[in-house]
């Protein structure tokens, strides 16, 4: 069982396309919305290779206990982070798919709110120091409008992914 294989990515994916590739298979196997058999065993496994390959330090982990497969210290983090994973996949997969798939949502949402407040506190700030009182009156309405555009940006992506 090859966390990567699970999730059907590479090791070489980045961490959006781990997360889309997650999205996508949690959809497919989630006990609510595919009544096979092995439909909540498939989602445990998805959701498990998720919470580790995830998490940066995790990811480097499990790609070391692969390279190094007899390192007895990685295999015992692995099989704490693995029953953690496995605790919380069971939970979702008892849940309805709705309530499992706002949890990742509202987790991306207020994500990107809290960069958009980060954002608009520090950038005129910036602004100001670099540039000086009058320059920063000027764009000063520029870092706003971006602000704005980012958070449009992230509540219709929010609004397609549902």
């Amino acid at each position: 069982m090859n966390y990567y294989d699970i999730l059907k990515v590479d090791t070489t994916t980045s961490t959006n396309e781990i997360k889309q590739s997650f999205k996508i298979l949690a959809k497919k196997y989630h006990p609510d919305l595919n009544k096979e058999p092995n439909a909540q065993e498939n989602f445990i496994l998805i959701f498990e290779a998720y919470s580790i390959l995830i998490d940066v330090n995790k990811r480097k982990t499990y790609d070391d206990i692969i390279k190094y497969r007899e390192n007895n210290i990685f295999k015992e983090n692995l099989n704490n982070w693995t029953y953690e994973a496995k605790k919380e996949a069971n939970y979702y997969s008892k849940k309805p798919y709705k309530d499992f798939e706002s949890k990742f949502e509202s987790t991306l949402l207020s994500f990107g709110f809290l960069l958009n407040v980060i954002g608009m506190m520090f950038v005129p700030i910036l602004f100001l120091l670099l540039m000086g009182i009058e320059t920063f009156k000027k764009y000063y309405l520029i870092a706003i409008i971006i602000n704005i555009i980012w958070i449009l940006y992230i509540v219709i992506g929010i609004k397609k992914n549902k």
